[in-house]
């Protein structure tokens, strides 16, 4: 199984081919840390999606501890992050009902 910061690592790589990776609150660029990639849903809560790409986005250190520790409803991308959260859940709701038909963390379904 990949570990945690080689997932971090691939993450990145993946959202530099879009251009500089951003904060997705403030907008500042970023530079590889994995203070900087923030996981939407807390992995201690939910470990099966600790290493899936649609559960982080960028975010810098300060909205970081923000959304972490802070005001998070007063965050410019709440609403969005609220959204992925709850595709997330429906997603693990889904794996549940139908163990055999959707592999979290790889992002595939399997018909």
């Amino acid at each position: 199984m990949t570990n945690e910061l080689d997932f971090m690592k691939q993450t990145w790589s993946d959202w530099l081919k879009s251009g500089p990776v951003r904060c997705i609150e403030c907008n500042k660029e970023l530079w590889f840390h994995p203070a900087h990639v923030s996981h939407v849903l807390p992995k201690g809560a939910y470990p099966a999606l600790r290493l899936d790409a649609e559960n982080v986005v960028p975010m810098c250190f300060n909205c970081h501890q923000t959304y972490e520790f802070g005001a998070r409803n007063k965050m410019k991308v709440h609403e969005k992050l609220e959204s992925i959260k709850t595709t997330l859940k429906q997603k693990m709701y889904e794996q549940r009902r139908n163990p055999n038909t959707f592999d979290i963390g790889n992002d595939k379904q399997i018909t």
